[in-house]
């Protein structure tokens, strides 16, 4: 098979993002590497000039974070706790707190009197 230039490439690789096929089966369609024509998607597109933006800052793309968002309700009303220690220092502690935790916000706290 004869070597396919850039401007082949170019075709092939707008006719494969209009097929709505893999790149697997759109290679095969066409005789050529799923490899071949991935490199020369990637590599066209990174050719593309950025738009000029005279006078004004470039906009950056923002790339999507891979971690997901889940959308949290509102906590429910929780009891909780009030501590006064002799000083008059209050503390609210609300229920299902890490008790370790606490327990070592209490002892800073105690040795501080």
């Amino acid at each position: 098979m004869e070597r396919a230039n850039r401007e082949t490439w170019s075709k092939r690789v707008e006719r494969w993002k209009a097929s709505g096929l893999t790149g697997k089966e759109f290679a095969a369609e066409i005789g050529v590497t799923p490899k071949a024509l991935a490199w020369w998607k990637w590599h066209l597109a990174k050719e593309q000039p950025a738009k000029a933006t005279w006078g004004r800052p470039r906009k950056r793309k923002t790339a999507l974070s891979p971690m997901t968002f889940i959308e949290m309700a509102p906590a429910a009303k929780m009891e909780a706790v009030e501590i006064v220690w002799p000083s008059g220092v209050r503390m609210l502690v609300p229920s299902g707190v890490d008790t370790s935790a606490l327990g070592r916000i209490i002892d800073v706290l105690e040795k501080r009197r």
